[in-house]
């Protein structure tokens, strides 16, 4: 009985092995390649570093960029659109990796090329200087670019900002691990995808409507989506994140708001607190009953606290 238990274990193991390994090489859940999900696109398409990016634009007047952070596309700023429009010319580009932007070689992500990305966006457009606007890793990727071009930066608006070393959620860790992390984003549907969003990004799940995450899911199942987000998940968002380009911006007091959810599971608010401490000049905001994407759980809360913010920043 003993030995029928023992191998019935092995076997149980071995398969769970063999589904692991083998279930993301078939990966149904990427159905597309990029010529094919491109075409999904809502927005334009230009060419940066050799790769196509995917942006949208609205409104007229002096430039702000959103940046959307990890998982993301520009379907996160939705709710900011309208309102920063109708004083400033709005931009929201998909970074490598994401959403209808081309994928990459893995080794290639980092958050160096992330802020490669946006300066060329900027040359391109022919824009001097931009107030930038980012979530989580975004964020991250605004500090790195103020923190190393920073004529090309007029103000930040970081939301829940992946900048100090934090320590990666329970469920992180879980996704991060060799293999599992592959089996995980090959499970068709995208369920787990979305339960994620639901209990990671959103305080209020009634946010995360079928068509809202449809707009999230559909990018996703470009080919090499699940390869890049492994990648930078294992390999980028790990300390010390941007501790040494958060001293530098030091220097250059860039005008900073800061926006942080007090139930965030992702990035804790505690980094909020430090990074206001380390930026005395910086203001602070803690929405409660809100997570990791506070700008989508309070759009009109948000979208007038950040506009004054802005109105008040001088040339």
């Amino acid at each position: 009985k003993k030995g029928s238990l023992l191998n019935k274990a092995v076997f149980s193991l071995a398969a769970i092995c063999i589904i692991a390994v083998v279930f993301p090489v078939f990966n149904l859940n990427e159905k597309y390649n990029y010529p094919e999900g491109k075409r999904l696109a809502p927005g334009k398409i230009i060419k940066l570093l050799g790769k196509e990016v995917h942006y949208v634009e609205y409104g007229e007047g002096e430039p702000v960029i959103f940046i959307h952070g990890f998982l993301y596309n520009t379907v996160m700023w939705q709710g900011q659109f309208a309102s920063f429009a109708e004083k400033y010319k709005v931009y929201a580009i998909d970074l490598f990796g994401f959403g209808y932007s081309e994928r990459r070689a893995v080794d290639e992500y980092s958050f160096k090329m992330f802020s490669d990305q946006i300066i060329h966006f900027m040359d391109a457009m022919t824009m001097p200087r931009a107030i930038l606007v980012g979530q989580s890793m975004g964020a991250g990727t605004s500090v790195y670019l103020a923190a190393s071009q920073p004529d090309r930066v007029k103000a930040l608006v970081l939301v829940a900002p992946a900048v100090l070393p934090y320590e990666s959620s329970l469920a992180s860790k879980i996704y991060e691990l060799p293999l599992l992390g592959e089996f995980l984003n090959s499970i068709p549907g995208g369920g787990l995808i979305r339960s994620n969003i639901e209990n990671i990004w959103f305080y209020d799940k009634s946010k995360v409507t079928d068509d809202y995450f449809r707009k999230i899911l559909e990018p996703l199942q470009i080919k090499g989506s699940s390869d890049s987000l492994l990648y930078i998940l294992r390999n980028v968002l790990k300390p010390p994140f941007l501790q040494k380009e958060a001293e530098k911006v030091k220097i250059y007091r860039k005008p900073t708001l800061i926006v942080h959810g007090a139930d965030d599971p992702a990035v804790p608010v505690e980094k909020a607190h430090e990074l206001a401490k380390l930026w005395p000049w910086a203001k602070l905001l803690v929405y409660e009953k809100a997570r990791h994407s506070p700008h989508e759980e309070y759009p009109v809360r948000f979208n007038q606290q950040a506009l004054d913010f802005l109105s008040k920043v001088g040339n």
